[in-house]
This record gives C-alpha cells, sequence and structure tokens, in this order.
C-alpha cells in the first residue's frame, strides 16, 4: 500500500485496514501537536478549521468508502485463496489473475477518492 502525499510516496505495510489506522493515528497526533503546551488551548488555525468542516461534510460519504474498500480488500483476499487452488490450470489462472487485478484497480480508485476526502 502506498500514499501519494504532497508529491512523496509513503509506504505502508500490509493492506488498507493498516493504512486506515496509521492515518488515523497520525491524526491525532497532529491534533495534539496544536494543543499549545502553556495554556491547554488548541491552536486556532483557520485553513485546520475549514478542513473540519469539510471532513464532517464528507464523513457520510467517508465511511461508505471505507465499507466499500473493505468489501473489495474481502473479494481480492478471496481471489487470491481461489488463485492458489487453481495453481495448475494455466487458463483458470489467468482468469482469475485478471479478475484480482480488476477488483484491485477498483480499490484503488476508492482509495484514492478517501485519500482526497482527508487531505
Amino acid at each position: 500500500m502506498v500514499e501519494l502525499s504532497q508529491g512523496k510516496l509513503i509506504p505502508y505495510l500490509g493492506n488498507y485496514g493498516y493504512f486506515r489506522e496509521k492515518k488515523l493515528s497520525q491524526k491525532k497526533k497532529d491534533e495534539f501537536n496544536k494543543v499549545d503546551k502553556t495554556s491547554n488551548k488548541v491552536v486556532n488555525d483557520s485553513k485546520d478549521n475549514s478542513k473540519s468542516i469539510i471532513n464532517k461534510s464528507n464523513s457520510k460519504r467517508i465511511k461508505e468508502l471505507e465499507a466499500r474498500i473493505e468489501e473489495y480488500e474481502n473479494l481480492i483476499a478471496r481471489k487470491g485463496i481461489e488463485i492458489n487452488m487453481n495453481a495448475t490450470d494455466y487458463i483458470k489462472l489467468n482468469d482469475l489473475y485478471n479478475e484480482k487485478v480488476e477488483l484491485e484497480n477498483q480499490r484503488d480508485k476508492l482509495l484514492e477518492e478517501w485519500i482526497m476526502l482527508y487531505e
């Protein structure tokens, strides 16, 4: 799994679930770092406030995307099992591989939209 952020590729080990966990963890760290240590108040940043409003308005779409991405992850995993079970049947193996690639492409499109909603 790789994220493209500010012109840099950031690799993540694992699947979408791991990626999502790391993104949420980083978001929490970023929010914590905005706290003014001396007054215990959140630093007022109008740009981040507007992002917060946008994120709230997109929260329904984000949840939909997360559910669909998880479905694709499960389908891709099942397709991988089918590939292993048909390792000696070249024709079937080729078809299964192409189906898996298509599922991965569809999942990646959803991931791109999910990332855009978080940025």
